[in-house]
């Protein structure tokens, strides 16, 4: 029993610095359109959100775009636009978020999409996310980045 109890202790301990994997089973989707630098929609309908970044928004109803905006949508645009992408969700950070977008890291080609908008310095990491298994991997890439060109 104490064994048991010291396992899950460590674990606890182990899961909390996102050593321990909360990753599900990817799967492979088409990519239609992409909509911002976090978003995009699937030829099935789907809606994803890139998990644990945020991108500037694209200005919408006649607001300007946030700075940066524009470069990330290409950003993304570029890796992912035309083709195939494999999505990998994580239960740390549910399944959809408040607008029914599944919320899932972006793989494709070797390539995490999250991962290289925030080396480019085209994405924040979204902190409220702290238990997804990437987080610190984020963090790490956000903070050895580059300012990008276009603030």
């Amino acid at each position: 029993m104490a064994a048991l109890a010291g396992m899950f202790a460590v674990s606890s301990v182990l899961g909390g610095c996102g050593l321990i994997s909360t990753e599900g089973a990817g799967r492979t989707v088409v990519v239609e359109r992409v909509i911002d630098g976090d978003t995009f929609v699937t030829t099935d309908d789907e809606r994803i959100r890139v998990l644990g970044i945020d991108t500037p928004e694209i200005g919408r109803d006649g607001a300007d775009d946030e700075p940066c905006a524009r470069e990330a949508k290409q950003t993304t645009s570029g890796v992912l636009e035309g083709g195939e992408a494999s999505i990998v969700t994580d239960s740390a950070a549910g399944d959809t978020d408040r607008y029914g977008r599944t919320l899932a890291y972006v793989e494709t080609d070797g390539r995490d999409l999250g991962r290289e908008l925030l080396e480019k310095g085209l994405a924040d990491v979204y902190r409220a996310e702290p238990g997804i298994t990437r987080f610190s991997d984020y963090v790490t890439a956000a903070a050895q980045a580059p300012a990008p060109a276009c603030q």
